[in-house]
């Protein structure tokens, strides 16, 4: 303690009662703050726990969100992400705020507590034994006193007595002598007592000096370092209470500045953007409307895709088609198609690539191996040419995936132009519209296995004979560029087939004009 000018020995001598009070109530003092600091830990930690719930549970809400919208994340979903990550590292500054606060705070006041404690009772002992010497000095001198006051009192009413009785002519001189050796006796014990009393009042006062100017000087002077000290710590821990709260403060104003970024990075029109080039199909309104026979409505391109997707099976799939289907994303729309395609091979390419890491994992190991036979029995380096004969055939097989679906994209960026032509192999709508009770494409329609009948042809050149023929199924406006527009029943040839799995099909009709339509559009 540093030197005070003021001392409790000093000035606070006679105040004993009230110096053991006040270093009692510091004490409960200190454990109160602790109290409230542990119970602010728990806040913290309590708050914590809360806040990683609710994240939680809204980071599973997201992912279920974000699975409806399409694959490019918008600026706005791409934020949220971002202040939900920000908000996750709040809440771990204040499950740290929480640990700080026990560790350099609560944990060390009760140490503090627990010493002050020990040290208080300490003083307490020697102060009650030293007020147990007093009170036996002072007993012993209180009986001294009395044994002289007595023996003073003894030798006086001996000394009164004998006066009287000299003048007294009834006394005799037995009697009278008798008194006299009373008078001498009790006026021996009463000098004798004298002087004990006189020793005791010295000891008794060199005691108490002893007492009061040096033992309880000394005491109350010790039980002023120890306060003190305590009042040292207990402001000490004040401010660290208050730093656990600053350490972590330069971290969350830079949780809430990021946020505030995740939150100005939001561009509302580049999310426009966005969600056309994810949700765009690629086809075009049909603005003209063709005659139709009664037997059969006209169908558009919209309404083949739409089918093909919501229509009930009632014929069974060919596992061929179902394959085929699944590969090329053919039921798809022109723009979702190429992206599903684009996915796949990127999603193919990460596969890839994680197998190659594996492959050159076993490669240096079987290395490894193979120059010190001590690291693994024949057992082990045979297990792992197994596995790299797995790896290598998977690698393999995923590479012919990558130059499969990279044809494809590259037969729908070769393909025909229209902007909305009806992607994919149509051989499953077809088969549900028009097969009958088996799998083969023989060309008949539903009606019992015969074409309906065409219109009168106006051509009077026959169709080529080294060419395919075919029959229109519905009328196709074909108003774009490269289209050719038919009319249901239309007898006509086939001059390019849909080898690429575009969808679209080259036809020329009875007047040579020629022109793509949808596949699903004529008879296969």
């Amino acid at each position: 303690m540093a030197e005070s000018s003021r001392s409790w020995g000093t000035e606070l001598w006679d105040c004993e009662k009230q110096i053991s009070s006040h270093c009692d109530a510091n004490i409960a003092f200190m454990t109160m703050t602790r109290d409230f600091i542990k119970d602010r830990a728990k806040v913290e930690k309590q708050y914590a726990s809360e806040l990683k719930a609710i994240i939680e549970n809204n980071q599973k809400q997201f992912k279920n969100f974000l699975k409806a919208l399409p694959k490019e994340s918008s600026t706005l979903t791409t934020a949220w992400d971002g202040i939900l990550s920000e908000t996750r590292d709040i809440m771990k500054q204040h499950e740290g705020i929480g640990d700080d606060l026990v560790k350099t705070v609560t944990d060390p006041m009760k140490v503090v507590i627990k010493a002050k404690k020990s040290e208080k009772e300490t003083f307490n002992k020697k102060l009650a034994k030293l007020q147990k010497d007093l009170e036996k000095a002072e007993s012993l001198y209180e009986s001294k006193k009395k044994a002289f006051e007595k023996a003073h009192k003894d030798a006086t009413d001996a000394a009164n007595k004998a006066q009287a009785a000299s003048t007294d002519t009834s006394f005799s001189e037995t009697k009278l002598r008798k008194l006299e050796e009373d008078v001498t006796n009790t006026k021996r014990k009463a000098d004798e007592t004298k002087a004990e009393y006189d020793i005791q009042q010295d000891a008794v006062t060199r005691f108490r000096e002893k007492h009061y100017g040096t033992d309880l000087k000394k005491t109350f002077d010790a039980m002023q370092v120890m306060e003190h000290d305590q009042i040292e710590n207990h402001k000490k821990y004040l401010a660290t209470y208050a730093e656990a709260f600053r350490s972590k403060a330069t971290s969350l104003d830079a949780c809430l500045e990021g946020i505030e970024k995740f939150a100005s990075s939001v561009d509302a029109m580049q999310d426009g953007h966005l969600f056309i080039e994810g949700t765009k199909t690629g086809n075009t309104p049909e603005m003209r409307i063709y005659a139709a026979s009664p037997a059969k409505k006209q169908v558009t391109v919209q309404q083949v895709n739409e089918k093909r997707v919501t229509k009930k099976k009632i014929f069974k799939t060919t596992h061929r088609k179902k394959d085929a289907i699944r590969e090329d994303f053919g039921h798809l729309q022109p723009e979702q198609r190429r992206r599903a395609i684009a996915n796949k091979v990127q999603e193919l390419t990460a596969k890839k690539d994680k197998e190659l890491k594996a492959k050159n994992g076993f490669v240096k190991t079987i290395e490894a191996y193979t120059k010190n036979p001590a690291m693994g029995d024949a057992k082990s380096l045979a297990k792992l040419n197994s596995e790299l004969q797995l790896v290598e055939k998977s690698i393999k097989a995923l590479e012919a995936d990558i130059y499969k679906f990279g044809l494809y994209l590259e037969a729908i960026a070769d393909g025909p132009s229209p902007a909305h032509r009806a992607d994919g192999d149509m051989d499953e709508y077809e088969e549900e519209q028009f097969d009958d009770d088996d799998d083969d494409d023989d060309g008949e329609d539903d009606t019992g296995g015969h074409a309906p009948a065409s219109p009168p042809s106006t051509h009077t050149e026959p169709l080529r004979e080294t060419l395919p023929t075919t029959k229109a199924l519905y009328s196709f406006a074909g108003s774009e560029e490269g289209e050719l527009p038919i009319t249901e029943g239309e007898d006509l040839v086939i001059t390019e087939a849909d080898t690429n799995g575009s969808g679209w099909v080259r036809v020329r009709n009875a007047q040579d004009a020629e022109g793509y339509v949808p596949a699903s559009y004529i008879q296969a």
